[in-house]
């Protein structure tokens, strides 16, 4: 069975050079799953302040339900 899968480039604002990823993710991932890629792909540990936004309309960050499951 094919899983589709999402192609996400992601930027952190305000630097110079450009700090950027490009990541391959499953289509029907968390923000919890999604968050902890980040973190690895980053080279983070989970101390930096984050937030998704879904279409410029919805925000998630660390507190939101979303992020509990």
């Amino acid at each position: 069975m094919e899983r589709d899968v999402c192609q996400l480039k992601v930027t952190l604002r305000g630097t110079r050079p450009p700090i950027w990823r490009r990541l391959l993710v499953p289509a029907d991932m968390t923000l919890t799953r999604l968050h902890r890629v980040l973190q690895i792909a980053m080279g983070w540990q989970d101390s930096h302040m984050h937030e998704f936004r879904v279409e410029a309309r919805h925000q998630a960050g660390l507190r939101s339900p979303q992020m509990q499951r």
